[in-house]
């Protein structure tokens, strides 16, 4: 189609239809009216190859037999429950709790078990998330709605374990005597951090503030470990960005405060107890041991962090 203007010809401009053509009209007709059952075909479909993909294994690429599964065993909620009353009550009670709430009878050393493999697989998880955002190749999540401030807090304790050649073992309702002390133990550092959103705390009640999420870190490492763990999960949340200030709450340890310098945008505090002890130090140290004027001194130090007066605070 052609149409002539001033100057010569071109290929003519359709113009927009007010309205879809009859055509379209039809065609939307009969996809909304059979929608439903190619929806219902194509679950039918994948519920098929779900189970077929469940009772057979993969095949190898490269010999073409199928793979047998090595040190894999299937995971349902009811593990995952297990272990969630594992971590609320002792093993022994849990197995009681599990009869009560969920009609399941398990001795404490299933529970143990399951509060193990889950303990594991969430360990995993979070090693392999951290080893995934501190490669190069990684791609960032962008957030362009990325929080303007984020508290993460952070804190290690050593664990003593008894590390013995042989196992005991407990013969009929034998009580077995208590073991002898270790000189050289084994201790092992466990550090845990903790991010949350300043924005999420809500007044539950007059005086009583609550947060509504946070998310908990942990490892069995040193500290370069819960750091790379803690990054990792802020970028997995969408929680750094351009304009992102991380305030870092600890205990004054040189290792959180060395550590603290990954983040460009910073802010390093005391948390209140912590600082309350390094105040008591100090008035110690100005009034001396027992006197009366260092207890008023550091009690109102501590009135005026509950107030949020902190400028007040240093001041003094």
């Amino acid at each position: 189609m052609f149409y002539f203007k001033q100057g010569g010809c071109g290929p003519a401009r359709p113009e927009l239809a007010e309205q879809a053509s009859r055509f379209v009209l039809l065609e939307r007709a009969v996809e909304q009216e059979y929608r439903p059952l190619m929806l219902a075909e194509l679950q039918r479909r994948v519920d098929v190859v779900a189970q077929t993909a469940q009772t057979t294994g993969p095949a190898c690429p490269l010999c073409g037999q199928i793979m047998r599964r090595k040190d894999t065993r299937p995971v349902s909620w009811l593990a995952r429950l297990l272990a969630l009353l594992a971590a609320v009550a002792p093993y022994s009670l849990a197995s009681r709790l599990a009869w009560l709430l969920l009609g399941v009878e398990v001795n404490a050393m299933s529970v143990w078990r399951a509060a193990q493999r889950s303990g594991q697989a969430a360990a995993d998880y979070s090693e392999g998330l951290s080893a995934y955002h501190a490669d190069s190749r990684s791609q960032a999540i962008v957030n362009p709605d990325a929080p303007q401030t984020v508290v993460l807090s952070v804190d290690g304790c050593a664990l003593g374990m008894q590390v013995r050649p042989r196992r005991r073992r407990r013969r009929d309702a034998e009580k077995l005597p208590p073991l002898p002390a270790v000189p050289d133990g084994h201790f092992r550092e466990v550090k845990t951090g903790v991010l949350l959103l300043p924005d999420e705390r809500v007044e539950t009640s007059p005086g009583s503030h609550s947060l509504v999420r946070w998310f908990l870190v942990s490892c069995l490492g040193d500290a370069d470990a819960i750091f790379h763990r803690l990054y990792a999960q802020l970028r997995e949340l969408g929680w750094m960005g351009a304009n992102t200030t991380v305030v870092i709450v600890g205990d004054g340890a040189e290792w959180i405060w060395n550590r603290a310098k990954w983040f460009i945008r910073r802010c390093e505090i005391l948390d209140f107890w912590h600082a309350l002890a390094h105040a008591w130090t100090f008035a110690r140290l100005r009034y001396g041991d027992g006197s009366a004027q260092a207890d008023r001194w550091v009690h109102q130090i501590a009135e005026d962090l509950r107030a949020g007066k902190v400028r007040t605070s240093l001041r003094r």
